[in-house]
């Protein structure tokens, strides 16, 4: 999907999303892209996404129990506090990229840097404020605001090639320039039945990046997922549009998911 149309998808949700709002606490029963955590007790298994745990009523913890062996990590929200119609919180995140920019530092299939690469050993944390207001029946509108900052040690561009690859490039710029502020908007809600929507758009700002200066990565998503009272199976895209070294490049991938709460 390009990325006027999904400009065009969020503007008719933006402005056909009204009515009165729904309590907030109603709507904890699956994650999201939004303040609120899982109720205490809760899980959710994502088959190719991310996992996550109500560790008490306001705390939610993830992690992707795939992913988590090449790039090791954890994820905490916390669900700060909630009116009828808003809520606000927190999420937090720490990796250690290291091993996966090992693995990466390969040829052949798989190599996203050269072979002669020495990643430095570093943490990324990356940290989002976020606002959550209900639009209308079971709608939700949400903002981030957000930093990613990953201390390391020093590395010449021998020892560390820029990894300019699509959706991994504004993620691990942290690593070259220090720190990478964001900022996110997301919608979500039914259309009808058991079927939901999702989409978001995230801006990243790199300052003074290594072989390309200060620039920026736009991107989007949509997703229409059908939710059973357990199961929930989703399709969607995810578009990127990003300053590489060698100029501006738009990207999109199509990707298929599956949730399980237990």
């Amino acid at each position: 999907m390009k990325p006027c149309c999904i400009k065009a998808a969020f503007a008719v949700l933006l402005f056909s999303a009204v009515g009165y709002g729904q309590p907030l606490k109603e709507l904890r029963q699956w994650s999201g892209e939004h303040a609120l955590t899982l109720p205490r007790g809760e899980s959710e298994i994502g088959l190719f996404s991310q996992s996550r745990h109500g560790l008490t009523d306001r705390v939610e913890l993830g992690l992707h129990p795939l992913l988590f062996f090449v790039l090791p990590h954890a994820e905490i929200k916390v669900h700060a506090e909630h009116g009828w119609r808003w809520a606000w919180g927190c999420r937090a995140r720490l990796a250690y990229p290291t091993w996966f920019l090992k693995l990466v530092s390969r040829e052949g299939s798989g190599g996203l840097l050269p072979k002669t690469s020495r990643p430095p050993h570093a943490l990324q944390l990356e940290g989002d404020v976020i606002g959550t207001l209900s639009l209308g029946k079971r709608q939700l509108a949400s903002a981030f605001l957000g930093l990613a900052v990953a201390p390391h040690q020093s590395f010449t561009a021998d020892e560390l090639p820029l990894l300019d690859f699509p959706f991994l490039y504004p993620r691990f710029a942290p690593l070259y320039n220090g720190f990478v502020p964001r900022s996110t908007v997301a919608f979500e809600g039914p259309l009808f039945s058991g079927l939901h929507y999702m989409a978001s758009a995230r801006g990243y700002l790199m300052l003074e990046l290594v072989d390309v200066g200060t620039t920026y990565a736009l991107e989007q998503a949509l997703t229409l997922e059908y939710r059973f009272e357990r199961l929930a199976v989703s399709l969607g895209t995810r578009a990127s549009e990003a300053e590489y070294p060698v100029g501006f490049r738009f990207h999109y991938l199509p990707y298929f998911g599956v949730r399980v709460r237990l």
